[in-house]
Order: C-alpha cells, then structure tokens, then sequence
C-alpha cells in the first residue's frame, strides 16, 4: 500500500514540474457525477488559458482502475485546434512508489491561448471514487462538482478542514437526491505559489482541502467500508502447508502467546523486504499470502496479511486495519478509502489493541509504529469495523540526555560527554548501526556529532549499541576560543555548550504542521571547571511551560571555580498543528532568546 495515496487521486503534481503549474490558469473546473448501478461515471470540462509564451502541456493523469474515454481538447493556435484522445501521447508517470501503474495522457499547447478539455472517468467501484477535491495545482477561479444519487444509494460526506467559500446544497429529484459543491470565484490558488516551508519535518495541509465522500448500498458507512474491505481480504488465500511447515519451524521451542508474537514480528520485520507495488485493485489488496512469504517481499498490507494469517494459525486472534500514516493529508475519522494510507495488524489485549506495523524495521513489540502514533487505525472484522486511536510513545521513555565535564585551557573549552539515548531518540543510531559496518559506522558517528559540536574536534569515541538504550562517549575540544573579555567582563556564548536541541522550524504557517515522529525529552547537564574563582554577573534562570511544550535553564555556582548548567526541554507531540502553533512559536522564540546569550562572569 503507497505510503502517501492508496486511493485514486490526481498526481499532477509527479509528472510536471513548478514551471509549467505556472504556464497554465483554470477559469474553472466542472464535475458532473452520476452512477449506472455500481459504476460511477465523472464527466469533466475545464475551462482555462496556456499563459507561457513557449506554451504548456495539459496532462491527464489516470489509473489502471480508471478509464478515460470521450477526451477532446480545443483551443486556438492561428486557427481553432480540436484534438481527440487517439492524438494524445500516453505516457507512464514516475511516482514514490516502486510501481503503480499511473498514466497520463499529454498533449502540447505550443502557444499562448484559452482552451477547453472534456473528458469522462469511468470507474467499476463505489469505493474508487472517494474525494471532491478543492485544491489545485493552477490557479483556478471556481470549481464545481454536481453529484446524482439514486434513491438506492445512501451518500455520506465530510470535510476535515473547512473550505473557504464553499457552498453545499441538496435538492430532490425524481431519480433520487442530487448535491451540489461549488467553491466560488477568486479562493483558489496554485500549490506551487504557496510559499512552503522547506524542513523535511513540515507538511502541507493544503491537499486537506478536500470533502470526503462515500456512496453505499446501506446506511451504515463503518459497516459498508468494513465488509467492502473484509471481502478483498479474504479472496486472498489462507497458509498452504509449506507456509504453515515454515512458520513451525520458526517457532520450535517458542512457548507462549506473547513469544510467538514476537518471534513472528520479527521474522517479518527483518526477512520480508518492503517493495511497494500499486499497480489498479493491488493498491487496496493483499497479494497471496503464501507468494509473500515464499518470496519474502511485500508491503504494509503484505507483511500485515501475512501476520494475521500466521497468528490466526497458531491460534492467536488478529486483525488487518486500515491506518493513515502521521504524514498523510487526512486523518482516519471517517470511513473512506482517501482517509487511509497504510494497513497493519492487530491483536486484542484485554480492553487494548496491540500494533503490529512490520514495515517499521525499529520497531519494538508491543509499541506503535513511530509513524502511527496519535492515528486512528480503522480495525476490519466481521461485523461492523473499529476505529481504534493508537497510543503515542511517551516522551519519558525518548529520553535524550548529555552529561559534560568541561574545563578551560588557553581560554578554549576541553572535557568529556557521555550522551545517552532512550526510545525514539535512539532509533537513527539502531540503523546506522544496522546498515554500516563497524568502520563504516565510526565515520557515520563522528560526521553526526560533528554537526552538534562544529566548532569542536572529536576523538577518543565509545559506545555501546542496545536496541532498547545506547550510549556514547567521546572527548571534545575546542577549535579557537569563543570568550570575549571586555574589561573585567568574560562572555562565554550560551550555544557553545547547547545548540541544536531540536531541528525544527522557527515559524510556520496555520496551514501547515510539524510531524516530529516521536515526544521529545532533552536533559543536559554540564559541569564547567574554569580557570580561577568567579562570580556570576548575570541571573538567567528561565522556564517555559505551556502545555504541550515546556523548556527549563539553570545557571549556578557550584563552588570557587564549578559552574553547573542545566538545560531540559520536552516537547509532547508527535504533531504540532493548529492551536499549537501559536504555542510553539512563542516557546521557540523564547527558547533561542536564552541560546542566543553569553554566560557572564568576572574572575576573582
């Protein structure tokens, strides 16, 4: 299943680039939808202008799920142009995924001119169709989406985010009900003019934009997506003998629910390789589960079909789930394909669920995937479907602590650090350590601490490695002197001893979030001998704390020449969006407000 999509949307987006979004406006898009039994028909008509003097191309992506049919495009070169879908060039679209199927087809507008492209999308399911999308990749002035439901169809929709200018409404027909959902002139602008945030951990919400939809035979949404969904699951096969031999030998001399739980987990999370592949119904399916374990490749719904059908086997009850990943536009709170992006499996403890999310390589048993924390997962059973909130890591068990002892010499700092790394704030060092080798992990260690202390050199490193704790120590010493002495005064710059405590963004906008994958708690804690006795010209104690996001500063004389300084900060969220933002920045601001300072003392 993608990672990013695993319903049918438009993907302009991956097959041109920022220039071209910028050669093309919409004047407006049309959408008229209506069903013939349980195929859902689109017909589209957009109506807009190449504005590049070199012209644009004008692409229609599609699925192997879609069909595209009655394409014809007109517009002005010299003399009216009207081009029909045999003269456009089909090409295949390079997307995230290892392969899934995503065409387009593509015509080129040479010139400067207003233009009209009609087409038609045919798709088989009810589920296909899943969103009313009210973003674009141009500018657009309106857009429009008239819907025809028959009177043996139930339609359900929501809207995740509110949508500026948009205007529903609903009338009776003779056929049934018909709703209209028009977002009127002058709200839309292009993704590509929206000036985003470059950090790898900020995420656009603008693709939220979006009213999700679901067309049912019965009134019941949670039941209609969950039988829909079980019934795929099920044609995909049960554990040959080979599989169940396999799976046997495994488990010889393993005793216990829970050790079978765990041993599975882990044959699945470091033999079966992650290969994510798209292609129409395999975007939504698991293939055979006894091809993926035969030839130990799959994806998230692969590795978690196969740990249902193992531990069904063995006795144990579980689960398959629909899941929608941190990094995902849409939250699972309704049930639709378009709110999902990943599937794992669960197994029922008691009153919880236990998450199985083998596509996470360090991921510990009983723990959620760093990726699913705060999500809902949509859990398919028999009856009806759960939505299940998956726990968050608690920033108690990420600790990230430091522990110094600094000294001067020449006016240059030199001394020992210990780091110790706890949960989530071990998980790179687990991988680097996974994937170099011993030497190769060395060079890795030291370019990383490098970065935190750049104004020093770093040698005499150890360490010790632990899935569940590693720790790390290493001598440091200063490059030239950072202290500044005017007159009596010594300034020693707060950001020679902490930096980088987190790397995100000072500032971003309501229409974005940080994803941070996991609650953060940094401690450190440095003693720092210097040369004579002191005395401390400047109070900087400080402390934040406005929930989720609280940091405190300690500086104190600890005897004639010991300096003790103490920093500690937690942030609690895996996600900061929303009414956090403003909280956020202001902690942010505060917290650079104490970094950006100087220690100031005179000596005795």
């Amino acid at each position: 299943m993608n990672k990013h999509q695993f319903f049918l949307v438009c993907l302009i987006s991956l097959f041109s680039n920022e220039m071209v979004f910028s050669q093309i406006e919409y004047f407006s898009k049309s959408h008229e939808i209506y069903l013939q039994e349980n195929i859902i028909i689109e017909e589209i008509v957009i109506k807009g202008k190449v504005t590049n003097k070199d012209g644009a191309q004008i692409s229609i992506p599609y699925n192997s799920l879609e069909k595209i049919s009655n394409l014809k495009l007109e517009y002005v070169a010299q003399r009216i142009k009207k081009i029909k879908q045999k003269d456009f060039i089909e090409t295949s679209l390079a997307t995230r995924s290892f392969y899934d199927g995503i065409k387009a087809l593509n015509h080129y507008i040479e010139s400067p001119s207003n233009f009209t492209l009609q087409y038609k999308i045919t798709r088989n399911d009810l589920m296909y169709f899943s969103t009313l999308d009210f973003y674009t990749y141009y500018k657009c002035d309106s857009i429009f989406y008239e819907l025809d439901i028959p009177k043996d169809k139930t339609f359900f929709y929501n809207l995740p985010v509110d949508i500026e200018n948009l205007q529903i409404d609903s009338t009776e027909t003779e056929q049934g009900k018909r709703y209209t959902f028009l977002q009127s002139k002058n709200t839309q602008e292009a993704i590509v003019d929206l000036k985003n945030n470059n950090s790898i951990y900020v995420v656009s919400n603008h693709k939220s934009h979006v009213v999700r939809i679901l067309i049912s035979d019965i009134d019941r949404p949670q039941k209609s997506l969950n039988d829909w969904y079980f019934k795929l699951v099920e044609g995909t096969g049960e554990l040959n003998e080979n599989s169940k031999r396999e799976i046997d030998s495994l488990l010889i001399g393993v005793t216990g629910n829970e050790g079978i739980e765990k041993m599975l987990f882990k044959f699945v999370q470091e033999k079966i390789r992650y290969l994510d592949i798209e292609d129409g119904i395999n975007a939504f399916v698991p293939r055979n589960v006894n091809d993926i374990l035969s030839k130990r490749q799959g994806d998230c719904k692969d590795m978690s079909n196969l740990l249902v059908k193992a531990y069904n086997y063995k006795g144990i009850k579980a689960n398959i789930a629909l899941s929608s990943s941190l990094s995902h536009r849409l939250e699972l709170d309704f049930p639709n394909l378009a709110s999902a992006n990943h599937v794992v499996c669960v197994v029922k403890k008691e009153t919880k669920w236990v998450v199985f999310d083998a596509t996470d390589k360090y991921c510990k048993y009983s723990n959620p995937s760093s990726h699913t924390q705060g999500r809902n997962l949509f859990i398919i059973d028999k009856e009806k479907g759960i939505f299940y909130r998956v726990r968050k890591i608690n920033y108690k068990q990420n600790r990230d602590s430091t522990y110094s002892e600094l000294k001067f010499i020449n006016d240059k700092l030199l001394g020992t650090v210990a780091m110790t790394k706890n949960g989530l704030s071990n998980r790179k060092f687990i991988a680097i350590h996974d994937y170099y080798s011993e030497e190769g992990f060395d060079g890795k260690l030291k370019m990383l601490l490098s970065k935190k202390y750049n104004s020093y050199h770093i040698d005499s490193l150890e360490y010790v490695i632990n899935s569940s704790s590693s720790i790390f120590k290493f001598n440091i010493r200063q490059r030239t002197t950072t202290l500044t002495k005017v007159k009596e005064k010594v300034y020693l710059p707060i950001r020679q001893l902490i930096d980088n405590v987190h790397p995100f963004p000072k500032a971003i906008t309501s229409n974005e979030r940080i994803i941070t994958y996991g609650a953060i708690h940094k401690k450190n804690k440095i003693i720092l001998e210097l040369a004579s006795d002191f005395n401390l010209l400047k109070q900087l104690d400080t402390s934040f704390f406005k929930e989720p996001f609280s940091f405190s500063f300690k500086v104190e004389k600890r005897s004639e020449k010991k300096l003790i300084i103490e920093f500690e900060m937690i942030i609690k969220e895996v996600e900061i969006k929303g009414k956090d933002i403003e909280t956020y920045m202001e902690f942010d601001k505060m917290l650079n407000s104490i970094l950006n300072k100087s220690i100031v003392y005179v000596n005795q």
